[in-house]
């Protein structure tokens, strides 16, 4: 499903930071708080849709689905303020795109009908970030651009979050529905 997957193993990530949901986010630390203290520095801090019976458990799934590549190449748009395709270093993005840096990916070629869903409290993309990506987007296939009501919502609450069915997956199901009966 992610982009990169194939040249990551699970729990590569960890593997690499030497760290597991184990070492940092077993019941002793989840008592003392550092596990979530490690989370929430990470993903933003909404300690009401977050399971703690289950935190553990959720950490190790979410470390098997992210690829090294793919938290590279988010790191590196983000560094650089770009959406841009990913970054093999001057040599191979040579061969691969014909010029020494990435290309940008180009927006104009979305022709699909899309809702744009984003956290007010999200810290990988600010809600500026979401307002963006709509203006750079063709306007005959924007179909919404929603902030999720609730105010703590951030990019992991996408996979974790308590209530994300009705926050977010209901809403979400209720626009395909809307567009298949169109069809």
């Amino acid at each position: 499903m992610l982009k990169g997957r194939a040249e990551g193993k699970p729990g590569e990530l960890a593997t690499a930071l030497g760290l597991t949901p184990e070492n940092i986010c077993g019941w002793k630390f989840l008592r003392c708080g550092i596990c979530d203290r490690v989370f929430f520095a990470l993903y933003g801090n909404d300690a009401l849709q977050l399971n703690y019976s289950n935190f553990p458990n959720i950490l190790t799934k979410l470390q098997d689905t992210m690829a090294i590549k793919l938290l590279i190449h988010g790191m590196k748009n983000y560094k650089n303020c770009s959406f841009r395709k990913y970054d093999y270093g001057p040599e191979t993005n040579l061969v691969k795109y014909g010029t020494t840096q990435p290309p940008h990916y180009n927006m104009d070629r979305v022709a699909v009908p899309t809702y744009l869903f984003y956290g007010e409290s999200e810290n990988m993309v600010t809600p500026t970030d979401v307002a963006k990506l709509r203006d750079a987007m063709p306007t005959k296939y924007m179909r919404g651009f929603h902030a999720i009501e609730w105010p703590a919502f951030n990019h992991v609450d996408f996979l974790i979050a308590n209530d994300a069915d009705v926050l977010l997956y209901n809403k979400i199901m209720k626009y395909i529905n809307e567009l298949e009966s169109k069809n």
